[in-house]
């Protein structure tokens, strides 16, 4: 509504008017606010741009690189869609090394492959700087670091993107067949086969990025997801996850989803990745820190003596305790030696006809240290006259052994070939009764075998003896003739031939 349309309309008041003055130019602030705002905010989200591209976390940079990676196995993946992202060693000031375990993490959008942060040297600064990682359509370069599970260190193998579904590698993931079906197997390659977790510098990877590494950088991506940030502040947290605590075994190795340490789908560390070797300085920066605690509800304050307000703790850094100490050690030795407090002058030094304290120190410590000597020469006789000993010793010992051997060896061929006589001779006992049996048996056998034969000359040499009838023939009276021809001869009960 303009100036002009408001002269002209009669009907609209003085009041009315005002109003919508006061609203126009509400409006046109309001435009100009946010017209600045954007203006403002285009620089910062270029320099985010920039220090995406550049992949190093600003502020994290460390003297000494981290420990080698654990050996652990993957947890089952939960549900389609997941991508792994592998655990790594992170940082922090006040406790040193920490280790952020592995899980599998939903992918932020369709085609989203994540390329794991390393720890890279910069020989410029001298000094180990921590690459993030980032979520994006290619996988990039993440220093030859040997990850496993997918990520041998150049390249990604545990699965691609098609169709917007993400198709699994069986050979570098534990898949659930039940959950998920989109899975194919290919064998996935080593390149580097070590457990370092840093690129260059002292004994780290020697890999450098190539031209599709750079391709991969210039692509749209994003960095971790609000998940990852979370798994990574949880594994601050814990004391147990810090190297100095865990020495490269951590309790807790990978995940089956973020922010969940414990239960099902927690996996152990199996061992530790091998040496440290930035260990003496990974202890040194331990010791360094061991006097920083928390005071008064702010983390990292250092307690500055004096005394403690009433209900707080003061807690005493460890150099002040070993300073006090070495204090109290040299006090004591001075008190020893024949420094005193004579008058209520401390420090006078005993000035009478005797020597003086200094003389008495010197002489006390040239005696403990002379007795010291021939104690350690008496210890190193002592040692000499035990080591050769002990080899004669052996040597005997052996020898003994040896004779035992041999006389159990002599006695055992004499017992085994006795036992072996007494086994043959119980043999031939045993063959010797055997063949009797059968001769006996043999011999009554043809003693009954001629007194038959015996009985049947016998009985042929009886001339008309009759025929004796069977058994059946009795009962029934006779044989068929006899009963057909009732009166013959032959048969016994007949009455003769009726004419």
């Amino acid at each position: 509504m303009s100036k002009a349309y408001l002269a002209t309309t009669p009907e609209i008041s003085q009041s009315r008017k005002s109003q919508i003055l006061s609203a126009k130019a509400i409006l046109s602030a309001m435009f100009a606010l946010l017209l600045g705002a954007v203006m403002f905010l285009s620089p910062a989200r270029a320099f985010a741009r920039a220090g995406a591209a550049g992949q190093v976390s600003v502020g994290i940079s460390v003297s000494f690189g981290p420990p080698p990676l654990p050996v652990y196995t993957q947890p089952m993946c939960p549900g389609p869609g997941y991508i792994w992202t592998p655990g790594y060693w992170a940082w922090d000031p006040a406790y040193g090394y920490y280790w952020v375990p592995g899980t599998w993490v939903l992918a932020p959008f369709r085609g989203a492959l994540w390329t794991p942060g390393y720890w890279g040297w910069d020989p410029g600064r001298a000094v180990f700087l921590w690459h993030v990682g980032y979520w994006g359509p290619v996988v990039g370069f993440y220093g030859g670091i040997d990850y496993g599970f997918g990520y041998p260190g150049r390249g990604y193998y545990g699965g691609f993107w098609r169709d917007n579904m993400f198709y699994y590698n069986r050979d570098a993931n534990r898949i659930n067949y039940y959950n998920i079906h989109n899975v194919y197997y290919q064998r996935a390659p080593r390149f580097f086969r070590t457990r370092c977790s840093y690129n260059g510098g002292d004994g780290g990877i020697n890999a450098r990025p190539d031209r599709r590494d750079f391709m991969a950088e210039r692509q749209r991506r994003m960095g971790p997801s609000n998940w990852q940030d979370r798994q990574e502040h949880m594994a601050r947290g814990m004391p147990e996850m810090r190297w100095s605590q865990n020495r490269g075994r951590p309790r807790i190795a990978a995940t089956s989803r973020p922010e969940r340490f414990m239960g099902r789908g927690v996996v152990r560390a199996s061992r530790g990745g091998g040496n440290y070797r930035f260990q003496r300085q990974a202890d040194q920066h331990r010791f360094q820190n061991a006097g920083w605690h928390q005071f008064n509800g702010q983390a990292g304050r250092h307690n500055q003596g004096g005394f403690r307000p009433q209900g707080q703790r003061n807690f005493r850094n460890a150099p002040q305790q070993r300073n006090q100490q070495q204090r109290q050690r040299y006090q004591q030795q001075r008190n020893q030696a024949g420094w005193h407090q004579f008058n209520g002058q401390p420090g006078r030094q005993n000035q009478g006809g005797f020597r003086s304290a200094p003389q008495q120190r010197n002489q006390q410590q040239r005696q403990p240290r002379y007795q010291q000597q021939r104690n350690g020469q008496q210890r190193y006789q002592q040692q000499q006259q035990r080591f050769q000993r002990q080899p004669q010793q052996r040597y005997g010992q052996a020898q003994q052994r040896y004779h035992q051997q041999q006389q159990r060896f002599q006695r055992q061929p004499q017992q085994r070939y006795g036992q072996a006589q007494q086994r043959y001779r119980q043999q031939q006992q045993r063959s010797q009764q055997f063949r009797q049996q059968r001769n006996n048996n043999y011999r009554q056998m043809r003693q009954q075998q001629g007194a038959r034969q015996q009985r049947f000359y016998q009985q042929r040499q009886g001339g008309n003896r009759q025929r004796p009838m069977r058994p059946q023939q009795q009962q029934r009276g006779g044989n068929q003739r006899g009963n057909n021809n009732r009166g013959k001869p032959g048969n016994p009960h007949g009455h003769g031939h009726r004419g």
